[in-house]
């Protein structure tokens, strides 16, 4: 069975701010390590969500937990310094393509993750349907679920975030604390592709 190398960068680019390291040497080596095993597996062609997620509450020293309820609760805890910290987990593929072939190409540009799924049900007071909100209304209740019912209730302390090449490069990066989003800083234009009775 042959090996799979596993590169990692955790130094990134985010606007022109450096955010730095967040693994240390020796976890580095870890995840390289349990990420070489995952990807050896006869049929193991990308990383399940969850395999990841297990992965780093291992190298991180934490504990994961299981429950997947649309991903408002953390994925897994730790202890910093006696503090206990909840990390929620995200990672997504990146398409190779002729002008970058490498995870470093990938560095300075934007890339969208799925970060909560918020019932759009929740969302909405007595009597208020989807229709007679516009899509600004619709915006700012989404950031406000966001702040209040998942990073402030469940007390996300880190969002960390996993990029894969072809299973042989990855970026990885943290945000600590969690962004606060004030809607009004936002607008939000209806994209015209839901019809009623869809979502």
């Amino acid at each position: 069975m042959g090996w799979i190398t596993a590169n990692i960068i955790v130094v990134v680019v985010y606007g022109d701010q450096w955010l730095g390291n967040y693994l240390t040497a020796e976890q580095i080596a870890r995840a390289q390590e349990e990420l070489s095993l995952i990807y050896a597996l006869p049929y193991a062609n990308d990383l399940v969500g969850t395999a990841w997620e297990q992965i780093l509450a291992d190298i991180k020293g934490g504990q994961w937990l299981p429950i997947r309820d649309n991903r408002p609760r953390p994925d897994f805890t730790t202890q910093e310094n006696g503090v206990r910290v909840n990390y929620s987990v995200k990672t997504e593929g990146l398409r190779l393509s002729k002008k970058r072939s490498h995870a470093c190409a990938y560095l300075g540009h934007h890339e969208d993750f799925i970060i909560a799924r918020p019932k759009i049900d929740d969302l909405l007071q007595p009597g208020e349907t989807i229709a007679n909100l516009d899509a600004n209304d619709v915006g700012a209740k989404v950031l406000d679920y966001y702040n209040d019912q998942i990073v402030k209730r469940f007390d996300w302390t880190v969002i960390s975030f996993l990029l894969r090449l072809n299973a042989r490069e990855f970026i990885y990066w943290e945000e600590r604390p969690p962004t606060i989003y004030n809607p009004t800083d936002y607008w939000w234009q209806d994209s015209g592709r839901a019809a009623e009775g869809h979502s």
